[in-house]
């Protein structure tokens, strides 16, 4: 692409409703760019797409079930028709589900991997193909996860979809280049979104689901390095100088080099914890910070 080109591109964004995915659409619509943002929750899409009106920038939303094969076709040539092919795809809807492996249901793992993986090849395929007919080449970026060189008792099936995803994305870089396609995967360590406030807890009872989801959103949100707008520089920096695989935040960096480096070593230390130590040492923190804020108040 020219210069020019580049300047005013198209970008897709799909989850675009908050976190990663709306950083991600406020990063391109203050550079110039016209974004397209997509999410199965309208309310919070249009929120968007208002922030992103509020900075300047310009942008649409539609409501999007990323599981939907034959709505996707739907929206792409929707898309097509109104704005032109997408210059840039961002593949970022996913969820969360924790639990053991014999805790999980058959329904979890599907579900999981429908968002999480199927969503991410019917968008590659889609508008990928678009962009080879276009002929104009194009930029496809896949939101994996530092999670995808951590083998675990606590989400399996979360770990195995993005390790999926970051091999798709590395598969598809090569086959794609071809036609002037380039592709990216982004594998951030831990952020501060809604993706655990979102999450499903499996096996367990609601209440205890509820509980599980409740702590573990908080200690997301407590002792992540960075937020959302991190890993959409990630994207930018992806885009803009094509690399193949970006890690995010220092945690994202040591994995990816423990697992390389000491690969039985590091399935051995991700093999003493679980969900029981995991929660255990989450109500340990909490109960000191609630001591030294006592301790604060009493001084």
């Amino acid at each position: 692409m020219t210069n020019d080109e580049q300047s005013t591109r198209l970008v897709l964004i799909t989850g675009g409703g908050s976190g990663i995915g709306r950083a991600t659409a406020l990063r391109f619509a203050q550079r110039g760019d016209m974004v397209l943002v997509t999410d199965i929750d309208e309310t919070a899409a249009k929120e968007t797409i208002e922030l992103v009106n509020a900075v300047g920038g310009r942008g649409a939303w539609y409501r999007q079930d990323v599981t939907d094969a034959t709505g996707w076709q739907e929206l792409s040539d929707e898309i097509a028709g109104t704005h032109g092919v997408p210059d840039v795809l961002v593949n970022n809807a996913g969820i969360l589900v924790t639990g053991s492996f014999l805790e999980q249901s058959v329904a979890d793992w599907d579900r999981l991997m429908a968002v999480n993986l199927d969503g991410v090849f019917y968008g590659s395929r889609i508008v990928g193909e678009a962009m080879v007919q276009r002929g104009r080449g194009g930029h496809i970026v896949n939101i994996a996860s530092a999670g995808a060189w951590v083998p675990n008792r606590v989400a399996g099936s979360y770990v195995v979809s993005k390790a999926a995803v970051l091999m798709l994305s590395e598969s598809m870089r090569i086959d794609l280049s071809r036609s002037n396609i380039r592709v990216s995967a982004i594998c951030p360590g831990v952020i501060r979104t809604n993706l655990m406030a979102h999450g499903t807890r499996a096996g367990v009872s609601d209440e205890e689901a509820i509980r599980f989801r409740d702590n573990f959103a908080a200690a997301q949100q407590r002792f992540s390095y960075a937020g959302p707008r991190a890993v959409a520089r990630a994207v930018e920096r992806a885009v803009t100088y094509n690399l193949a695989v970006v890690p995010v935040n220092p945690e994202a960096y040591f994995i990816a080099a423990a697992r390389r480096l000491a690969p039985g070593l590091t399935r051995y230390a991700l093999g003493l914890g679980g969900l029981e130590l995991g929660e255990s040492l989450l109500s340990t923190v909490d109960r000191a910070r609630l001591a030294l804020t006592g301790a604060e108040r009493r001084q």
